[in-house]
């Protein structure tokens, strides 16, 4: 069995919570990124042999995608325990019969607020991570070229069909931000089409992708595009594989 699970922010006790209050074992769980590692770097390698040991004495596997809000350091395939695995990007994994391609990143709408409150603990003796300049999605084209047999991807953005449309303009909220970060509409509308063109390499290399699952922007929601059936996790959600089958009926229901 496979869950998918929403980003989770580093709130590692909600996440225990919620596996034993599901009863959920003996499966594998994909975490779409925003798992919240590296704003601990001191604490943070107990927490991943912790969490590690909990997934092992459930039979769970947990795979992990980078989100902006994680330390790419920990992505570098240098955290790949037995039971909890950091997946660098762009790697394809055959998980429980299907065959997977992983690719994290994603931009901070907050990212003027993050560095300012960084410059403040800075001034005041105080040294705290809270944003990361390589949190970004990057399109490998060399990498994708090679890659076929896909049927599942996994990021943490979306490409620009999916849910939130940025083509019908963006929200108050990340227009607040702008405000202060003259570049940040231009760069969000850039990465989304990036993750666009990822998914257009991967079909025209032959890749016949049934499912996308991905989080960042912490709603529930369903789109389809082509073959592709893009679903997006709240904060915490789980999804069953299994149970998203007929996507058609559930599209039509939602949207008609």
């Amino acid at each position: 069995m496979i869950l998918f699970l929403g980003d989770i922010h580093g709130d590692f006790h909600t996440l225990k919570r919620n596996i034993n209050s599901k009863n959920i074992s003996d499966c594998f769980i994909i975490q779409v990124g925003d798992f919240g590692i590296g704003y601990y770097p001191n604490r943070d390698e107990d927490t991943l042999r912790e969490l590690d040991k909990f997934f092992r004495e459930l039979n769970i596997v947990m795979l992990v995608v980078r989100g902006n809000h994680d330390d790419p350091y920990y992505f570098k395939g240098n955290h790949m325990l037995d039971n909890l695995k950091l997946l660098p990007d762009y790697t394809q994994l055959e998980v429980d019969g299907h065959n997977i391609l992983f690719v994290g990143g994603a931009l901070s709408v907050d990212r003027k607020v993050s560095l300012g409150r960084m410059q403040l603990y800075a001034r005041m003796g105080v040294s705290e991570t809270l944003y990361w300049f390589d949190e970004g999605f990057v399109l490998d084209e060399d990498k994708l070229k090679d890659i076929t047999g896909v049927e599942i991807v996994v990021t943490h953005t979306c490409p620009e069909w999916c849910y939130p449309n940025n083509k019908r303009g963006f929200g108050k909220f990340v227009l607040d931000f702008a405000k202060n970060d003259d570049t940040l509409l231009e760069e969000l509308n850039q990465e989304r089409a990036m993750l666009s063109k990822m998914f257009n390499i991967l079909e025209k290399n032959g890749n016949y992708i049934e499912r996308h699952y991905y989080g960042h922007f912490h709603r529930s929601e369903i789109s389809i595009n082509g073959p592709t059936t893009h679903t997006l996790l709240a904060i915490n959600e789980f999804a069953e594989l299994d149970n998203y089958r007929d996507y058609e009926e559930i599209f039509n229901q939602k949207y008609k």
